[in-house]
């Protein structure tokens, strides 16, 4: 999925959010939004190119992953995610796993971390690998 297919699938499910969710949802998940805009919480966050703190969690096979290891082998594109329930997190994983082989080519690996379970995040990885 190119950058331009990612922006066009996120803006599609934005579109769509309010009559697949209701206006109620979809007023109060804005508000949300708007509430840790203004929270300051983004200032706050790891940005592109920052170093992020050691740390050791289990992939989705239950094996233990520790980030200073993977480091070791080369530079990390490091995602955050929510959930397979989440489409919008559903379409960037569409999207990693897109740019899954460019990003080898460039001597880098991704990690996505999400609080799901093993079991789901495996789900994840094979549907985002499947859905191409």
């Amino acid at each position: 999925m190119s950058e331009s297919n990612f922006s066009r699938e996120l803006r599609k499910l934005r579109d769509a959010e309010p009559e697949s969710i209701g206006p109620e949802v979809s007023q109060k998940f804005r508000a949300s939004i708007d509430d840790l805009s203004r929270s300051g919480i983004t200032d706050r966050s790891i940005k592109i190119g920052d170093r992020a703190t050691d740390f050791t969690l289990n992939n989705q096979s239950g094996n233990p992953v520790r980030l200073k290891d993977c480091l070791l082998q080369g530079p990390i594109v490091l995602s955050f995610y929510r959930g397979g329930w989440c489409p919008y997190c559903s379409v960037e994983m569409q999207a990693l796993q897109s740019a899954l082989s460019q990003v080898k080519d460039l001597g880098a690996q991704i990690l996505a971390i999400s609080p799901q379970n093993a079991e789901h995040a495996a789900r994840m990885a094979d549907q985002a690998r499947t859905d191409l």
